[in-house]
């Protein structure tokens, strides 16, 4: 027997070790030479060559020496001793071979949780059947064994020799309550060592008989049990088999609580047996001794070969029990004049969780009928209350004129008596106090919303007073809000000679009003105490970014203002209540506009491509849907949507953007297009965003790159044109023959174009300035260099400087530029596929586009894809960040600062360099700056499908190239910018693809 013989070597060793001990050997490995203890004096390599005398020596591989495994304190310990498949059991103090390859214990093993392993327990199911052999005082007996894991709780139960034995399972570590404990193996072997000198050996067994127990229900469910009282079920134990089945052993887990017993089980003599195709029912009490749910298990031990451990829970939950609250517990009319009725409600819920019943709802009134209930039919008693329900009775409290004195305090109460339809007899009343007050009659008082602001010249001013702003309202569209007047008197209030102010002082001047009221409300009113009218007023403005205002004026008899809080200052004065707002347009814009999965693996997904939906416009707009196109491809689906839809984007305190995630799983190598449509409260169809991809069953892909011969750039100029710009202008014409020179030492090709910041004139706008639109010194509409110079400084000191249209917005301008329709008409031709793209700002005023600074962000990294950054470079000249800047140390000349300029440039420039001062004296330095960053041969490729950055393999020109690195981000191989591929060269990258859930 394995455990035997370990022990006795064990023996044997400790005995030796006690020889040596006496003898005065001063070393620590036991050997009489004092070098290792394996006798043979030389130094030790594995634990084996130590454990041949006795399991309790192990070999220190770092100084060559057999040592005696003492009690370990550390896990540091056990690994130093084995390796590092060993972990300290800290309880026990015994070193524990865990079967992984980390040394933890389960998932984690570690006396601390510092290395981010898990520290939960795990337990090892031992259950089943076995052989028990026992040693205690040198005679060996065995015996029939069970043993019962529950793996809910890591505790463990044996019985053998008609007794029981609790303890708990951690990992493979078995520690009973008996002071028993050690190690097994599931299906194997529990090897116990006992206080005594004793031990226990369990050895996994199967029985030979075809006995077959089955169990109905495995599950006992008492249901609602009050504590106090008890309840019976039963589990009905069946043998399925042939030969007899035999039942040792019926017991409760050790967690399982008192409030389970067994009906008559004390009377039975076990075994217990069942015959074939017979059974026995089971009794089990269930006596709750506390109002909440409550479980337990059964164990069944039995010869069953197969299943010989049976487990059956239990459960309880207390009696279910109505409880009827009402609140608030006091109702407040407050002031009230006599014959004016206010009418208030208390709640009452059932927060139980059975069926409760209300029976009577009354009101105690000593004053004279000043309170009475109104009576609904839905709410009269008796009235049941399912668990979670509620209802509402409604109060009315009205002074009674010559009964009820002013400044008299009315007290009632209202009382509501419930009770459980199952013990109707112990009723419950629940008390709410009613409290008010008599006052006299207020004067007629004027209340009107709302308070936005009270009109002065140019719109709506900041001073509270009665307005609405409508804000921005989209052209040819409008908008309509409510105008309330309330009397917050009592005495009736008076609305006459309502009519608009006159047109003259109207906002446009000379322009037909750009606001309507609701038909037939510009009349008489007449308003009772406490009560309002409503007026609509619509306003439809028919030019955008044009302010609007009016006023609609009207007389009272109001002898008190609301929202000024004091009386008005001549009972016959006129009332002006202003409109104000702008005409403007909403604007929807994704990016990217379309999605391109390209080529992916079959039966693997492609990375989640994100998009945003931006509003680009000055006015809230509501996104209400993003979903896959019903006759899409169904192999695309949306992943991820940061917002909870429909939601508002732009405006005032909105998200400029709402993001969602969209991924291809390839499912054949057939081609995949669909569209995810984008739903808003625009006039007019969905967004379409196209997406498309395709799959393949070739796990490798091989990317063919050419550097061009000739470096491709397209370079757009945005030029403010604003009064202040004539020198900065003169200033980009000097140095521009300069740049051109150098564009043709690098034997570049390049297409130039020049749009302005104004983006209100319709003949600029994003527009190209000049003809030819588009500058080309290579191809079939080439010029000549020293035309193309020529052109440039033409057309850049011709701009003027009255062309700002009152808006120097250069991110739009050269949005517009850069989008469609000018890229299909007038600025056609100027973009190309393989070219890289470089926008340069030049201004000195701050930009002034509505978008956020993310919006441009976005579209211009879009325009050469979200992961090409190194095909795009933005540049800002324009004044410092902080602070602007002076030019030429006048205190007159300078620039504002261009913060908006300078952060788009920073995000879409993988260079240092994108920005400079526009106050420089000269724009020489400028020109260099960009000659250098945007003529320099390409460095990054951008790979085709998503790459195992292990396997990629890279050749220019037929030879292997290892001066490379792959960017994650981007998938791309990055080669050093000071050492790109030389012009005309070949880049081949072979890779294995990667593949995503």
């Amino acid at each position: 027997m394995r455990s035997i013989v370990l022990r006795t070597g064990l023996i044997w060793v400790l005995a030796l070790w006690a020889v040596l001990s006496i003898s005065g050997c001063g070393s620590s490995a036991g050997d009489s030479n004092g070098e290792d203890g394996d006798g043979s004096g030389g130094g030790c390599t594995t634990n084996e060559e130590c454990m041949k005398d006795g399991e309790n020596w192990v070999c220190n591989v770092v100084s060559q020496k057999c040592i005696e495994m003492g009690e370990c304190t550390n896990n540091d310990q056990c690994k130093r001793w084995y390796d590092e498949s060993w972990y300290c059991d800290t309880t026990n103090k015994v070193c524990v071979w865990n079967g992984g390859t980390d040394g933890d214990q389960g998932t984690d093993g570690d006396e601390n949780s510092g290395d981010g392993d898990s520290d939960s327990v795990s337990c090892t199911n031992f259950s089943g059947f076995y052989t028990a052999d026992t040693n205690c005082g040198g005679s060996t007996e065995s015996y029939d064994a069970w043993v019962s894991v529950d793996p809910d709780t890591c505790t463990i139960i044996i019985f053998y020799d008609g007794n029981t034995y609790n303890g708990t399972v951690n990992g493979n570590l078995v520690k009973l309550e008996n002071s028993c404990k050690g190690t097994g193996t599931q299906g194997d072997e529990i090897n116990l060592n006992c206080d005594g000198g004793c031990w226990l050996d369990l050895h996994h067994n199967t029985s030979e008989n075809d006995a077959m127990i089955s169990v109905d229900p495995d599950y006992i469910r008492f249901g609602n049990v009050e504590v106090g009282n008890d309840k019976d079920a039963s589990t009905l134990i069946r043998n399925d088999g042939t030969d007899p089945l035999s039942i040792v052993y019926i017991g409760f887990t050790k967690e399982t609580p008192s409030d389970f017993t067994f009906v008559d089980l004390d009377s039975k003599t076990f075994p217990l047996t069942i015959e074939d195709t017979t059974d026995m029912e089971l009794w089990v009490k269930a006596t709750p001794t506390k109002e909440e749910e409550t479980t337990g298990k059964i164990v069944i031990f039995s010869n069953d070969p197969y299943n010989p451990v049976v487990t059956v829970g239990m459960s309880y939950q207390p009696k279910a029990k109505p409880s009827i609250r009402c609140m608030p517990t006091t109702l407040d009319f407050g002031s009230q004049p006599p014959g004016r009725d206010k009418t208030d409600y208390f709640l009452c819920v059932n927060e139980g969780d059975a069926p409760g019943q209300i029976k009577e709802v009354t009101i105690t009134d000593s004053q004279s009928g000043a309170y009475t209930l109104i009576s609904e039919a839905a709410t009269q008693p008796p009235l049941v209350l399912e668990a979670g329900e509620s209802v509402n009775y409604n109060i009315n409290y009205r002074p009674i004129d010559g009964v009820h004195q002013y400044g008299q305090i009315l007290i009632g109460s209202s009382r509501v008596v419930w009770a459980d339809p199952e013990d109707a007899s112990n009723q419950k009343n629940i008390t709410v106090e009613l409290v008010g007050q008599v006052r006299e009659l207020d004067p007629p008082c004027l209340d009107i919303k709302p308070l936005e602001g009270s009109l002065g010249w140019m719109g709506l001013g900041d001073n509270p007073g009665p307005g609405i702003k409508f804000g921005y309202t989209q052209v040819g569209t409008g908008a309509t809000r409510q105008v309330a007047i309330h009397n917050c008197g009592d005495l009736p209030l008076t609305i006459t000679g309502m009519t608009w102010q006159n047109a003259m002082l109207d906002v446009p001047t000379l322009e037909a009003r750009a606001f309507f009221e609701q038909a037939g409300m510009f009349t008489n009113h007449t308003i009772q105490g406490q009560e309002t009218i409503t007026i609509d007023i619509t306003f439809n403005p028919v030019r955008e970014g044009t302010l609007y205002s009016s006023a609609f004026l009207f007389y009272s008899n109001a002898e008190w203002l609301e929202w000024l809080d004091a009386a008005p200052i001549d009972v016959n004065q006129v009332y002006q209540f202003g409109v104000s707002g702008y005409g403007a347009n909403r604007g929807l814009e994704v990016l990217p506009s379309k999605v391109d999965f390209g080529v992916v693996t079959v039966d693997c997904c492609s990375q989640r491509e994100e998009v945003k939906v931006y509003n680009i416009g000055d006015m809230p707009l509501t996104i209400e849907s993003i979903d896959i196109d019903p006759g899409s491809d169904p192999r695309f689906e949306i992943t991820w949507v940061d917002a909870t839809l429909p939601v508002t984007i732009g405006g005032t305190d909105n998200p400029d953007h709402v993001a969602f995630k969209v991924k291809f799983c390839a499912e054949s190598e057939e081609d995949a297009t669909g569209a995810v449509l984008i739903q808003s409260d625009l006039e007019g169809a969905a967004f379409v965003v196209p997406l498309q991809g395709s799959g393949s069953n070739m796990p490798h892909q091989q990317d063919t790159f050419r550097q061009p011969e000739n470096p491709l750039v397209d370079i757009l100029w945005v030029v403010d044109c604003s009064g202040s710009m004539s020198d900065e202008q003169e200033n980009l014409a000097n140095n521009f023959e300069d740049f051109i020179n150098t564009a043709v030492s690098w034997s570049a090709d390049l297409h130039i174009a020049l749009t302005t910041c104004d983006i209100i004139s319709t003949d600029h706008s994003g527009k190209f300035q000049g003809s030819p639109a588009v500058l080309k010194n290579r191809g079939p509409e080439a010029l000549p260099n020293n035309q193309i110079i020529s052109l440039f400084e033409d057309r850049t000191t011709g701009l003027g400087t009255n062309c700002d249209g009152g808006q120097e917005a250069g991110l739009e301008a050269g949005h517009l530029a850069l989008s469609s329709p000018l890229t299909e008409g007038a600025n056609k031709g100027f973009l190309r596929d393989d070219a890289k793209l470089s926008v340069i700002f030049l201004s000195d005023e701050e930009d002034q586009s509505v978008p956020e600074i993310s919006f441009y962000i976005d579209f211009y990294r879009s325009k050469k894809g979200m992961h090409n950054v190194n095909m795009l470079e933005v540049y800002a000249i324009c004044g410092d960040k902080d602070g602007g800047c002076q030019s030429g140390g006048s205190s007159e000349g300078g620039a504002a600062a261009g913060k908006r300029y300078i952060e788009v440039a920073q995000a879409c420039n993988p260079n240092d360099t994108y920005f400079q001062s526009i106050c420089m004296e000269s724009y020489a330095p400028i020109y260099d700056m960009l000659a250098e960053n945007l003529f320099a041969l390409r460095n990054q490729f951008n790979l085709t499908r998503l790459a195992d950055p292990e396997t990629i393999a890279v050749k220019v020109n037929g030879t292997p190239n290892f001066d490379w690195e792959y960017d994650e981000e981007t998938n791309s191989i990055v080669f050093p910018p000071e050492n790109p591929p030389g012009a005309g060269a070949v880049i081949v990258v072979d890779y294995d693809t990667i593949c995503l859930d």
